[in-house]
């Protein structure tokens, strides 16, 4: 019970209540016959029992609770690649058409289960039938699909026990984001895919650059590298040109493509001007084509008209040394000073100009980080141990690290026995010699480093197969982190291949450390057996040396360094520039970072700088407008860009419905997991509408009810028949 007032007290009035009630009804009625006294008092006793009833308040207490309508949102992919017909004798539009009339009779009527129809973007229909709609849409992103359901139906006051999404899965545009399907995962509304359709043999013809961006020297001959790939158009002999800024032509090379297969081309170009220059490579559009927007690619060069300035330091002098010096002397873009120790305290020095050499004695390292700072490129071969000091060391540490300089040991381990000091900067810790002659190829990782592939042969050139074996070289115990082997060594131990690095690059701070593992690699140049080796002894060299100084972070000469987060982007997505100072200046102006597309100025970028990292300033931009960009930076109180301290970005061209019309089971089978949902079936559809049934709960509102058993009519009509019978009794007899 829930009385009006403490039981105690309640009971104790209504006791009083009720015997004066009976006493004054038997008094005022005396006058009567017994009989009807005692009616009289009777009703008027019933009565204030039940006016007592009704102040007792007897019943119970309840929980709110409501009936939750349930819904199965059904979301209907309309986009082109629908219109296929590959699902049987009908279209997958019509396919997925026919399934959503089923679901809708399996599920009780349209109103259980509305549908939202979506390409690019969602749109509600409701209880509308598919036929009223077509496949048509010039886009699909199915993520965002999902999303605008889940915010549409949150508004509709019902419970969405899950989406089931009719679609091939072809996903065209939009973020590669699972964040739909995880907000459908916290919501208990998971995604039940069903896949239509099959794959459908796509027919391209496509040319991508190995590289987008190249650095050179003005004068310098330079290849630049495409792989041409094609795929459903059977055996074709495709052209491809290469052309200048002005579309001029420079190169024409017909390729022979079986199949589906590919095959690389490759043209030579000689840039005489200083600055960013671009080229474009190009192939006419073939037969069948899916789509032709892939069929031109574009490359930057960063043309420099400086010098590399290379240190070569030599403790033991030896043939490698001297042919590697007088390589490099010939080369235009690099300047070599050279250090030879004849003796203890005797030492040669040779200029780039050879009439510039002289025995010396005394200081033949830099002693001072300006010194240091005078050379792009420090070269060791053996008996580094002769030259170096706990703080020269210090100072060549500080050189790679905080000022971006290269460090190139050209043959091998540069110390006898132990060097602590000097292995700190080392990417490998040294292990045993190798007792056999081995051969060596390019790996994955010199490929993706730029060094082969176009400046060097790539993996896959036989040339690597025809160079004779070398013969000195030291496995390696351990890589240290951020090392890459960009090439390996081969070898023939007790009948089994085994492999050792001979090339690797680490990454250090700025700068850049390579090691070459070998030594004796004169003999590919000496031996007459190899002279169609393309003369791989002074292009290894040369194009080593040159990779070494333009691939660490700072191009030769430069202040500044700037890095894209990426080359290749699409329309609206995000890129991250980065600027980096030589030597941080605080309080430095930050650098002004220009984006241009040819002669058009697209963006202008003031880089803000990177909080507890001095000289570091960062910019986020993104462009709509397809093509291929300049990323230039100018230095403060320049009026030009910086030469060569630029990069070069892609915005690919955004997909179309029509490029590719296969399915795309796994995008469906992905997206369900994420959800918490699967992939279901025409037969397995059932799994769907079932979840749509149970999904109709009570819902408790969390407050509790008092409800009064007195609550009824019939207890109120006795109530009143007890007082108006007892009032129709005494005007029947007079009382009144």
């Amino acid at each position: 019970m829930n009385p009006l007032l403490p039981i105690e007290d309640l009971a104790l009035w209504a006791a009083v209540l009720a015997a004066g009630a009976g006493f004054l009804a038997w008094r005022s009625s005396a006058k009567c016959r017994p009989r009807i006294r005692l009616l009289l008092a009777g009703l008027r006793v019933a009565g204030m029992a039940c006016l007592a009833v009704i102040a007792l308040n007897p019943g119970r207490w309840s929980d709110l609770s409501r009936r939750n309508p349930s819904e199965l949102a059904i979301l209907l992919d309309r986009s082109a690649s629908m219109a296929t017909r590959d699902a049987g004798e009908a279209t997958r539009w019509d396919a997925a058409s026919a399934l959503v009339r089923d679901v809708r009779r399996r599920a009780g009527g349209p109103e259980h289960t509305p549908l939202y129809v979506f390409a690019d973007d969602v749109e509600p229909a409701g209880v509308r039938d598919p036929g009223d709609f077509k496949a048509d849409g010039g886009a699909t992103d199915i993520r965002r699909a999902v999303e605008g359901v889940l915010n549409l139906s949150r508004s509709g006051g019902r419970n969405l026990a899950g989406i089931l999404l009719l679609s091939d899965g072809r996903q065209v545009g939009g973020a590669a984001s699972g964040d739909a399907a995880l907000r459908a995962r916290a919501r208990d509304a998971p995604v039940f895919p069903l896949a239509l359709g099959s794959a459908i043999e796509r027919k391209d013809l496509s040319i991508e650059p190995l590289r987008r961006h190249h650095v050179t020297f003005k004068g310098q001959r330079t290849r630049l590298v495409a792989r041409v790939r094609a795929s459903g158009l059977g055996p074709i002999r495709p052209a491809v040109r290469l052309l200048d800024g002005d579309g001029a032509v420079l190169g024409e090379e017909t390729l022979s493509l079986e199949g589906d297969g590919e095959a690389t081309v490759s043209f030579a170009v000689t840039p005489e001007g200083r600055g960013h220059q671009e080229y474009r490579f190009e192939t006419a559009g073939w037969e069948g084509e899916s789509t032709r927007a892939n069929n031109e690619a574009r490359v930057g060069v960063a043309v420099l008209d400086g010098r590399i300035r290379v240190l070569m330091v030599e403790g033991v002098p030896y043939w490698d040394s001297k042919f590697i010096a007088q390589l490099l002397r010939r080369q235009p873009n690099i300047e070599v000073i050279s250090v030879y120790r004849l003796s203890a305290d005797r030492f040669f020095r040779v200029e780039t100009d050879l009439a510039d050499a002289a025995q010396i004695t005394g200081s033949v390292f830099p002693d001072s980080a300006a010194e240091l700072d005078l050379y792009d490129l420090v070269v060791f071969g053996k008996g580094a141990e002769y030259f170096l000091t706990p703080e020269r060391i210090r100072l060549l540490r500080d050189f790679v690290r905080d000022r971006g300089g290269g460090l190139l040991f050209a043959r091998g381990k540069a110390y006898n026995g132990e060097f602590p000091e000097l292995e700190a900067l080392e990417p490998m810790e040294w292990g045993e010699r190798v007792a056999s002659p081995f051969s060596v190829r390019p790996t994955d990782a010199g490929s993706a480093a730029g060094l082969f592939g176009d400046m060097l042969p790539g993996p896959e050139d036989a040339v690597w197969g025809r160079l004779p074996p070398l013969q000195f070289a030291q496995r390696v115990r351990k890589l240290k982190a951020f090392s890459d082997v960009l090439v390996e060594g081969h070898s023939e131990l007790a009948g089994h291949e085994q492999s050792f690095p001979v090339v690797v690059r680490r990454r250090f701070g700025k700068g850049m450390v390579v090691v070459v593992n070998a030594d004796g690699l004169w003999q590919w140049d000496f031996f007459p057996s190899v002279k169609d080796a393309s003369n791989m002894y002074q292009e290894f060299w040369s194009q080593l040396v040159q990779w070494s100084a333009t691939f660490s972070e700072f191009l030769p000469g430069s202040r500044y360094a700037l890095g894209l987060s990426a080359r290749v982007a699409h329309p609206g997505e995000p890129v991250r520039v980065r600027v980096t100072q030589r030597l941080p200046e605080p309080g430095a102006p930050a650098p002004e970072v220009r984006v241009q597309q040819g002669a058009e100025p697209a963006r202008t970028l003031w880089p803000a700088p990177v909080p507890e990292e001095p000289g570091r300033w960062e910019a986020v931009f993104s462009l709509d407008r397809p093509g291929s960009y300049q990323v230039a930076l100018r230095a403060p109180g320049e009026q030009d860009a910086a030469a060569g301290v630029s990069d070069t970005l892609e915005v690919l061209a955004a997909p179309r419905e029509e490029d590719n019309v296969s399915a795309d089971p796994d995008f469906l089978r992905e997206l369900a997991a994420l959800s918490g949902g699967e992939v279901v079936t025409p037969e397995t559809l059932d799994v769907v509408v079932r979840r749509l049934k149970e999904g109709e709960e009570d819902v408790k509102s969390g407050r509790a009810t008092w409800e009064p058993a007195w609550d009824r009519a019939w207890f109120l009509v006795f109530t009143a028949f007890c007082f108006a019978a007892e009032w129709f009794v005494r005007r029947r007899n007079g009382l009144l």
